[in-house]
């Protein structure tokens, strides 16, 4: 995984406010210790967002509803990470309507 995709998932698994039920401190912890093997799949492709899928050691992507989604982002970038299966499975970048942003941000320029 990139760094800057990796932060992104640690902050909004630290940080990122939930649609729905809050997640609970044993699941964000799961979560994060699962990041440690993660490594980046798939991107998105649309060539506009820097949406990607994440890939656990076993080489498997969770695929299926999600679970939790965890929101976070920047002014023209909002950021979610969908987990599936109790495991993080795609961090999406949604750029603003009219921007192209490929690649996520560094960390600092976080809103949220």
């Amino acid at each position: 995984m990139h760094p800057t995709e990796a932060a992104w998932a640690r902050h909004l698994i630290g940080y990122g406010a939930s649609f729905g039920a809050s997640p609970s401190v044993a699941q964000r912890l799961r979560w994060l210790d699962y990041l440690g093997s993660a490594t980046a799949g798939k991107e998105c492709g649309c060539g506009t967002c820097p949406s990607v899928e994440l890939v656990g050691a076993d080489g498997v992507t969770p695929s299926g509803p999600s679970c939790y989604v965890l929101e976070g982002g920047t002014r023209d970038l909002l950021v979610l990470l969908h987990v599936i299966d109790d495991r993080p499975a795609y961090l999406e970048g949604a750029p603003s309507p009219g921007l192209s942003i490929p690649e996520f941000p560094e960390l600092g320029a976080v809103a949220t």
